[in-house]
This record gives structure tokens, sequence and C-alpha cells, in this order.
């Protein structure tokens, strides 16, 4: 699909435990297309969280393709996979996973340390960064100095401090209150509308749903429902 940022394609994933085979997906098939801010909804062991794992490159199918534009992603090697999730996913998690002994800024900084940037050049993407999340005046600042949603927004600072075209958030307001997650989701939806990142959020939240612009809903590996939200 022209437009589309991931396609899979009959897409099968099973674990083996023991002698039994518990299945995720069977022949599954979705299209994301570039640019949208997607919510995928569904109850506890529905998939949800494996589906964005390998949307994300770090697991894998037992059969299927997956496309990522144009480039199919299912068959690279650890390396290729490896670069090239560096070069176009960005993480955000319930868990904020932020280094306690740093700063808000070197915890920003941290994806940049393995670029060829410069001191001076990394600054200023981190200085970007902080600011697109309202957190300059925070930026000194270790992870117990700040609130929740902070703690958050610093991690939305990291995943985005590359430039990276796509963000997957895993239940990324799942551990904070109903104004803090709303300030929160109002940044995702800042970073779809305003800079065109492709957002690809897991959540139980139906306010978080709201959010989004194209909410999908699976149950038991199966999408039962996808939903164009006018409100977004």
């Amino acid at each position: 699909m022209k437009d589309a940022i991931f396609t899979l394609k009959k897409v099968d994933k099973f674990y083996s435990d023991s002698n039994e085979r518990v299945g995720i997906f069977d022949k599954l098939d979705m299209t994301i297309k570039d640019g949208e801010f997607c919510a995928i909804l569904g109850p506890s062991g529905s998939g949800k969280t494996t589906l964005l794992n390998i949307l994300g490159g770090v697991d894998t199918i037992n059969s299927g393709e997956i496309w990522f534009r144009d480039t199919r992603i299912d068959n690279l090697n650890q390396s290729q996979l490896t670069r090239w999730r560096a070069q176009n996913v960005g993480f955000i998690f319930q868990q904020f996973n932020l280094i306690s002994l740093l700063s808000a800024q070197q915890n920003v900084e941290l994806p940049l340390l393995m670029t060829k940037l410069t001191r001076t050049e990394r600054q200023r993407k981190v200085a970007a960064a902080l600011e697109l999340v309202g957190l300059t005046d925070r930026a000194k600042h270790k992870p117990a100095q700040l609130s929740g949603g902070q703690q958050q927004r610093v991690a939305i600072a990291r995943a985005l401090v590359a430039d990276l075209p796509v963000l997957l958030c895993d239940e990324p307001t799942g551990n904070l209150d109903r104004d803090t997650s709303n300030e929160v989701l109002e940044t995702l939806r800042l970073l779809n509308k305003d800079f065109g990142k492709s957002i690809i959020m897991v959540t139980h939240d139906q306010t978080a749903q709201s959010f989004a612009r194209t909410s999908f809903r699976l149950d038991k590996g199966t999408f039962i429902e996808e939903v164009l939200l006018a409100c977004a």
C-alpha cells in the first residue's frame, strides 16, 4: 500500500510451551497509514503488546510478511534489524525506564551517544526535544525530582530526539492520573498533527483512545473492529 507505514500480510505468531503450542496471531492482516495516530485496544492476552514488539522488530513472527514502507523487515538479519530500528522507531513504555542517576537532559541524550554527532549537535537536539515536551526548565532535574507526567514526557523526548518517524507506545498513561495522562496524550497528539510522527499506541484506556485518529480492537489475536475517530 503506497501510503502505508506498516503492512502485515498473513502473519502467524505462536509460542511453544512444552508440548503445547500457544497461538497469538493466525494469518493476521493489518495496514497502518503513514502519519497515523493509531490506538490498539483489547483485553489482556489479546496480543496487543506482542503486536507492538513485532512492529518494532524486537519480536519475530513464525510466518507471513511485515513491511515498513517499501522495506520488508521480517527477513532482516539481527544486525540489519538493529540498524533499521535505530533509524526508524522510538519506544515509549508504561514504565518510564529513565536512569535515576542521570538528569532529564542526560536521559534524553542517551540515544544520540552512539551516533557521530558532536557534543554541541547532541546538546542542540536534546534542548529542542525538551522544549517540544515543555520541560526546558527541568533539564537538570533527575527523575526523582520530577512528577510522573514529567518523567513520561522525558521518555517521550528521549524517543523523539533522533527525529525518528515512528513512536511505539505501550500503555504510556498506565501509571498516571487522569489529568497527567491527558497532558501526555496531548503531547503525543501534537507530535502527530504538527510534526507528522506516526504513533501506534497500545492502551486499555478508553480516554486515550479518543486522542487517536484510528482505533483497532484486538480479541484473541484477531482484529474485530477498526474505527476512524472523527474527534481527533
